[in-house]
């Protein structure tokens, strides 16, 4: 009995660990929507949307900037706090897309095609 004990309690403290480390992304997003910013009537919806935002991230930021926004998420006591992370992960992706609007903006001033 005492066997069996132990092995759940590795168990479960290793599932825990690996949770932790290989989905920071939905770790952030579940103390953004429930923990931090909670008002929402839709909390499931806004969990996903959250989670495809950090995929975005990962996808054309990379993951160093995914994970260093779900850290910013964590450490964060307040719901802005938390939002100027989301903010910044965001604002890491658009820098590209922000400089491509740039360049379009700058040719239809200048009348080129």
């Amino acid at each position: 009995m005492l066997k069996w004990l132990v092995v759940l309690v590795v168990l479960s403290v290793g599932g825990y660990v690996g949770w932790m480390y290989m989905h920071p992304e939905k770790r952030a997003c579940a103390r953004l929507v429930g923990d931090l910013c909670h008002k929402s009537g839709s909390p499931d919806a806004d969990r996903e949307k959250c989670e495809a935002m950090f995929r975005s991230v990962r996808e054309k930021g990379g993951g160093d900037a995914a994970n260093q926004s779900a850290r910013c998420i964590g450490d964060s006591n307040s719901c802005a706090g938390a939002l100027g992370c989301v903010a910044g992960a965001v604002g890491k992706e658009g820098v590209g897309l922000f400089g491509e609007f740039l360049h379009g903006a700058e040719k239809a001033f200048n009348g080129e095609k």
